[in-house]
């Protein structure tokens, strides 16, 4: 959603599973019990290098298990250049340690495959599968299936919902924008080039009309964006960028990389920031 006459914007080694990104709540069964409750998070962290995972499944006791369950995992998705792979470091409060890596072969845009190539405390020759299906823009499917050296076994799926604890400002910021001032390097764009141009932004999606037109979808997490472009100049390319909304007026400086978030609205400490003001249309 970059407002300007150039297309800016590179392509990301995290885009091909971007669309985990964000807090998700919901429901799943597994591990021997009927029902869990379950709160995952998957969030770029340490300026776009890692993605932060975290899930928690809580499952009500049972008449075979009075006292319940409750399962917690914490890890770090990261990107292995040497071998060109996603590769995800999970630790389990069992007890157990899994390094995943992202099945390229059988993954897609609407399915992530990651399977084990190394567990510590498991069983001798066993290996696990964890499969994130994208439902919706707002709903994904996650699979857990484990092996103890034969066919795999499925011990838990889970729906879950894109939490939406932002609405209020998504709803503010919803609606027609002009824009009144870019900058990039620090240096002002003239009115000219951007005199014609208006940012649509509905919910989590945006539409820029300029000299073509750029759609995409948006996440917004405590005054950070996350821009995922699907139509236009900006197709398959994820910026980062920060906002504040003051009035009828909105401020957004975009990291043109995509590889961390901006720490200022300001576009001079690095060449690829670019700062856009912009006013409300009535």
């Amino acid at each position: 959603m970059i407002i300007s006459s150039v297309s800016y914007g590179q392509g990301n080694q995290f885009d091909k599973i971007s669309f985990i990104i964000g807090d998700w709540t919901g429901s799943g069964s597994g591990f021997g019990n009927e029902t869990s409750n379950i709160e995952s998070s998957f969030q770029f962290t340490m300026e776009g290098k890692y993605i932060e995972v975290k899930n928690e499944s809580k499952f009500a006791p049972t008449d075979k298990n009075p006292k319940g369950e409750h399962h917690i995992d914490k890890g770090f998705i990261s990107f292995d250049k040497s071998r060109d792979a996603i590769v995800f470091r999970q630790f389990n409060n069992e007890g157990y340690f899994n390094r995943y890596v992202l099945n390229d072969s059988i993954s897609n845009e609407n399915i992530l495959v990651f399977e084990t190539e190394y567990i510590e405390n498991f069983v001798p020759n066993g290996k696990a599968k964890w499969t994130i299906k994208k439902l919706s823009e707002n709903e994904i499917e996650t699979i857990f299936d484990v092996s103890f050296g034969k066919e795999y076994s499925c011990f838990g799926t889970n729906k879950l919902m894109r939490k939406q604890s932002t609405s209020t400002m998504i709803n503010k910021l919803d609606g027609t924008w002009i824009p009144i001032k870019q900058e990039i390097k620090g240096t002002p764009l003239p009115e000219s080039v951007f005199q014609n141009q208006k940012l649509i932004l509905n919910g989590n999606t945006y539409i820029v009309h300029a000299e073509s037109i750029d759609k995409g979808t948006l996440e917004y997490q405590d005054g950070n964006m996350d821009i995922f472009g699907k139509e236009g100049p900006n197709k398959d390319k994820h910026i980062t960028a920060i906002y504040k909304l003051e009035k009828d007026t909105l401020t957004i400086c975009y990291n043109l990389r995509g590889d961390g978030y901006p720490t200022e609205f300001e576009s001079t400490s690095k060449p690829n920031l670019f700062l856009s003001t912009f006013k409300k249309q009535e």
